[in-house]
C-alpha cells in the first residue's frame, strides 16, 4: 500500500428545524454563514466537501432500528 490510511467520505445532515425547536429565537431565514470548528484534537486532517443547504426527502431522516 502506498499509504497506511484511507479517505472515507461520509454524509452528515443537520436539519435546520432541529435548531429552531431548540432555540425558538433562531430564524433560519437570517442565516448567512456556517462556521465549522475542529478544535478537539492536536493534530490530524479533516476533509470537507460540498457544503450546502437543501430540502431533504423526509424518508432520509427516518431512523432504521
Amino acid at each position: 500500500f502506498a499509504a497506511m490510511h484511507e479517505l472515507v467520505l461520509q454524509t452528515y445532515v443537520m436539519p435546520v428545524a432541529d435548531f429552531a425547536r431548540t432555540s425558538p429565537q433562531f430564524n433560519p431565514t437570517q442565516l448567512r454563514k456556517v462556521r465549522l470548528v475542529f478544535d478537539r484534537t492536536l493534530v490530524g486532517q479533516v476533509v470537507v466537501d460540498d457544503i450546502g443547504f437543501s430540502t431533504m426527502d423526509p424518508a432520509y431522516l427516518v431512523s432504521r432500528e
